[in-house]
């Protein structure tokens, strides 16, 4: 009986870690890299940039809502994680981005991103992440 429940957990064990190298994306080894601009991206966003590029399939996307606000424009609303500045703000207008907030304190710049403009704006060194703005909680 114990080398039964042994086996058990044996095969349980490599179905889990088959499953996890899948995810991560090892058992494909198609799935390419992340540039080091896509890596200051969330994966939510990133779904939403390869689906507005035509890219979803071949980067093995989901289907499926992500949580990312996107206007019918195609911008999304984003959060940019940096030290703000009026050049980096302007910058980021420069994308064609309506910026509705900053803040130095927070160093945070929120603001309707054109999706295909948000992985070119991560590739500026001064940014280090940029997030979907989360909805509120009301309590």
């Amino acid at each position: 009986m114990r080398s039964r429940t042994f086996t058990s957990a044996l095969i349980v064990a490599g179905l889990v870690a088959a499953a996890w190298a899948t995810v991560a994306g090892q058992g494909r080894g198609e799935a390419p890299a992340l540039t080091k601009a896509q890596q200051k991206l969330t994966s939510h966003l990133l779904s939403e940039i390869w689906r507005k590029a035509g890219k979803a399939a071949e980067r093995g996307v989901l289907p499926g809502p992500t949580g990312v606000k996107v206007d019918k424009d195609g911008r999304a609303y984003v959060d940019i994680r940096a030290e703000v500045t009026d050049e980096l703000v302007k910058t980021v207008e420069d994308t064609g981005a309506k910026v509705t907030a900053t803040s130095k304190v927070y160093r945070s710049i929120v603001a309707w991103v054109p999706l295909l403009k948000i992985e070119s704006l991560a590739g500026d060194e001064r940014i280090l992440s940029i997030v979907p703005v989360p909805d509120p909680i009301i309590g």
